[in-house]
């Protein structure tokens, strides 16, 4: 590497350290900004994912209520007809 460009890089690096106009504007070239995009749509379907997950797990539970209460009134049926 040439002295041109270790200095270069030297200069590149502190800027990104120190400069945050420069860092988002690096980002921006490197396309982080529509990784970044990205990752917020991501965020934001995986926490309705979640929302639904409680839904279901509490229509499961009121499912689970509803069998077991079927299975007892059918338990009383058949103690009856015996």
């Amino acid at each position: 590497m040439s002295i041109k460009h270790a200095k270069l890089k030297k200069e590149m690096l502190r800027l990104l350290k120190e400069d945050e106009e420069f860092r988002l504007a690096m980002a921006g070239l490197l396309g982080f900004d529509e990784i970044l995009r990205r990752l917020d749509s991501h965020t934001k379907i995986i926490a309705d994912l979640q929302k639904q997950v409680v839904e279901l797990h509490e229509a499961i539970g009121d499912n689970t209520r509803a069998i077991r209460s079927l299975q007892e009134q059918a338990n009383k049926q058949w103690e009856a007809i015996k």
